[in-house]
């Protein structure tokens, strides 16, 4: 393939000079050399399947497109008892077709040892379904006295059981882990809201705090010159009345019932900012007090090793939730996606799936055990 790709190039750039060479064939040119390089990239991947098995299987898929759908479940199932590798090749629907045959064909004959072990079989392999494997496997083992046939299955049913209830302890885990997060996060919206309304009612305090003392400053200033004009008045209103007394000319009394009409405006005036003045002062006694206790709270905040209970029992929660997150974190599967949690790995070789062999091959030891009764 790769001696063909240089001479691929080697014919294309021959005749063709800097000039004349446009940049779409430069494309098309790396585009001819990747999609070589893809297609052989496929071909090394399926020459890691047996042959005969990769033969059943195209079989299979022609059985499938001439509707033939049972013969071809069955040869599909030849091909993945020859290996198990092609569970990783797209089976477009024979799986199915072939687990619902063998689960008729069960009910049709429930002792029928070999139709069992096939069930378990597909089961375990193409569907990770281990409480149907199991089940096929515990029938088994009533319906068998050879003690091969119990040794194996035995050992197969422990080790689906085991892998099974790691499976259920991992999800429970991770269900578990991502309640506590979603907790966690509504504790912590709620955290944010209460601060947020301790900071608008500390920020309420101190603006009120600054408009008692713009108030009691603008006061403290316009009271003096009140005061000065209403002893002036005062001081007016007693030479007017003197100098009607003794010229009793009537300018002096209309004059002296204006600075008396005056005098009561300005007085009045006087005593509202007074008041005004009093509820101003006492306005910043009260807020000086909650900013000094704001002020006292957040020293003890900051000699505190944790700012307040609830930020404690937060921290304490995300260490005590750490031991989980360390184990399941790390997996690759959507962390919202309790589908996608898998038992058996079919590329991987472990647990009845493709590839090389686990330790022990506890389904093949027992097929050809069962097949020779």
């Amino acid at each position: 393939m790769k001696s063909t790709n240089a001479r691929l190039l080697f014919r294309f750039t021959k005749n063709a000079s800097p000039l004349n060479l446009s940049r779409n064939s430069v494309f098309l040119l790396f585009g001819v050399i990747f999609l070589s390089f893809f297609l052989s990239s496929i071909s090394l991947f399926a020459q890691e399947i047996d042959s005969e098995a990769q033969s059943l299987y195209n079989q299979a898929l022609k059985l499938q497109k001439a509707g033939k759908l049972d013969e071809a479940a069955d040869v599909y199932f030849q091909s993945i008892r020859r290996d198990r590798t092609v569970l990783v090749l797209n089976d477009f629907g024979l799986v199915k077709i072939l687990r619902d045959n063998l689960a008729a064909q069960v009910e049709k004959d429930p002792e029928n040892l070999q139709l069992l072990e096939s069930l378990g079989f597909v089961s375990a392999t193409a569907y990770s379904d281990a409480p149907t494997a199991i089940k096929c496997y515990e029938k088994i083992m009533s319906l068998t006295d050879d003690p091969g046939v119990k040794a194996k299955t035995s050992a197969l049913i422990e080790h689906l059981r085991y892998r099974y209830d790691m499976r259920m302890e991992y999800q429970q885990a991770v269900r578990e882990e991502r309640q506590a997060r979603r907790l966690r996060e509504w504790e912590e919206m709620d955290r944010l809201a209460v601060s947020a309304q301790e900071s608008a009612y500390r920020d309420s305090v101190s603006m009120n705090l600054s408009e008692a003392y713009a108030t009691k400053s603008d006061l403290e200033n316009r009271i003096p010159q009140l005061e000065s004009e209403v002893e002036d008045l005062k001081d007016a209103i007693a030479t007017a009345r003197r100098l009607w007394h003794s010229t009793n000319n009537e300018i002096y009394e209309s004059r002296r019932r204006r600075y008396e009409r005056e005098l009561a405006e300005k007085d009045s005036q006087l005593q509202t900012m007074k008041s005004t003045l009093a509820k101003a002062e006492t306005d910043i006694v009260a807020y000086e007090g909650k900013v000094n206790s704001f002020e006292a709270e957040e020293e003890a905040k900051q000699n505190s090793p944790f700012q307040s209970y609830a930020d404690y029992q937060y921290q304490k929660d995300q260490q005590e939730a750490s031991g989980v997150t360390s184990s399941t974190t790390t997996s690759s599967y959507d962390d919202d996606d309790e589908d996608n949690y898998v038992v058996f790995d079919n590329s991987g070789g472990d647990d009845f799936g493709g590839g090389d062999m686990s330790d022990e091959d506890y389904s093949s030891k027992l097929e050809d055990l069962i097949n020779s009764l």
